[in-house]
């Protein structure tokens, strides 16, 4: 069974696996039950295996990661349009398979743990939990400055760069009185 592309129908007890090779011959297609789940993927050559993002996908990823796969989520909203007929666990499960090969909007599973909310933070941002310039996120302050987020209020700005801009406090040693713009 070479196996080089798995897709994974999460469920709460029963799940669905679909697994296709290199020429994109069906291989692998069974259901499993969550305790079996493990042990089954346990048994197949590392791959990369995709997953629709949801509550229990994280917990699936960082397990199938330390057994030496590549694991991808992927929104449902990515997966739909892959949905041969109606919708059932088989289906999806092939759906999945089929999206995770196309990689514009496959997200990989963080290493540690956690997922970064911005992909675009720098990677010492992103292990630290603190966004480089992004709403909500406490931002680096320059010594000696006083700095202000500058655009709409988080909710509205999601996904988005808000400017940070940065004054000199009073009194203090900056010799510059002029607004500074940090880079990110």
């Amino acid at each position: 069974m070479n196996c080089t592309t798995l897709g994974i129908d999460l469920a709460k007890q029963v799940f669905q696996l679909h697994g296709v090779d290199e020429r994109g011959q069906v291989v692998v297609q069974q259901r499993v039950s969550r305790g079996k789940l493990w042990e089954t993927v346990a048994q197949l050559p590392p791959c990369l295996i995709g997953m629709e993002a949801c509550s229990s996908s994280q917990y699936w990823a960082r397990e199938f990661q330390q057994l030496g796969h590549t694991a991808k989520l992927i929104s449902p909203q990515f997966v739909k349009p892959y949905v041969k007929g109606n919708k059932n666990d088989r289906r999806d499960a092939e759906a999945i398979c089929e999206a995770v090969s196309r990689p514009p909007h496959a997200v990989r599973a963080a290493q540690d743990g956690r997922e970064s909310r911005y992909p675009s933070d720098p990677p010492d941002a992103q292990s630290t939990g603190q966004g480089a310039n992004r709403p909500g996120q406490p931002n680096p302050r320059p010594a000696g400055q006083t700095c202000a987020t500058i655009g709409a209020s988080p909710q509205r700005a999601r996904g988005h760069h808000v400017p940070t801009v940065c004054l000199p406090q009073p009194g203090s040693s900056s010799r510059s009185e002029s607004l500074t713009i940090p880079r990110d």
